[in-house]
């Protein structure tokens, strides 16, 4: 069993139906309703989540999936992202003392319809950091838009290897 933070997007909020199907899988789910837009300390508040609740797995969708892929680098957590934000670029994003990219395990999911997050400029920003010291696996769906139907949802969390209920090791592994 996963401790899953679910991460939502900017101007929405937890979606219960998707964490019922991580919930049904035999995970428990975390998730804070997040005003980004009046919270300054985002990041302190997600981070706090992670330590106190011992996450180990992270999800998270646009500006979530954007916050989800560095809070997976600075814990060095397996992360499903759906159209993660990546144009808001690494510099708003304080990782500590973290220098190095990590190996932690990230499956991402870009939808070429989005008309909120550019999938092009995502696809070459993430294409750009896969290195041998970041694990990514990304896939491209022609007919996905912003909004992440849940049958998509659904296939991408048996593609992460959320269905297996177990960690993933620091390989990527499952």
């Amino acid at each position: 069993m996963l401790k899953v933070l679910y991460i939502h997007g900017l101007d929405s909020s937890p979606n219960s139906e998707r964490m019922n199907f991580l919930q049904e899988l035999g995970h428990t789910v975390f998730a804070l309703h997040i005003d980004y837009r009046n919270e300054p300390k985002t990041l302190e508040l997600l981070s706090a989540e992670i330590e106190e609740n011992g996450i180990n797995y992270i999800v998270g969708s646009s500006l979530g999936g954007y916050l989800g892929f560095w809070l997976s680098e600075k814990y060095d957590l397996p992360a499903l992202l759906f159209n993660p934000a990546m144009e808001k670029g690494e510099a708003e994003v304080k990782l500590g003392s973290k220098t190095t990219r990590t190996y932690s395990p990230k499956w991402i999911v870009i939808g070429d319809l989005d008309d909120t997050v550019e999938p092009d400029t995502s696809w070459k920003m993430l294409s750009s950091m896969s290195n041998s010291d970041t694990w990514l696996r990304m896939i491209r769906c022609q007919w996905l838009g912003h909004q992440i139907d849940i049958q998509t949802y659904r296939d991408s969390c048996f593609f992460a290897g959320l269905h297996l209920n177990s960690t993933h090791d620091s390989q990527g592994k499952v």
